[in-house]
């Protein structure tokens, strides 16, 4: 489960080497602020789209054929 924001969310994913799909993604819905809730609206849309993935200087790009979707990044806080 992963807390962004005001809401958690949580789903299954599928990943056979560089392909990776994600399921039905369930979330909470508490009241957000407008702008963490497009946020959170945008990254299920890229989860959705996402059906391959790599890795590029330690940063997890999410992939639609060459398009990369999101650029995630490693935190390291406390």
């Amino acid at each position: 489960m992963l807390n962004y924001g005001c809401n958690r969310f949580f789903g299954g994913y599928e990943l056979e080497g560089s392909a990776l799909t994600f399921g039905t993604i369930g979330a909470t819905k508490g009241a957000c602020p407008d702008l963490e809730e497009a946020v959170e609206t945008e990254f299920f849309k890229v989860l959705d789209a996402t059906c391959r993935w790599r890795i590029v200087d330690g940063t997890l790009e999410l992939l639609n054929g060459d398009l990369v979707l999101a650029r995630l990044h490693p935190y390291y806080g406390s």
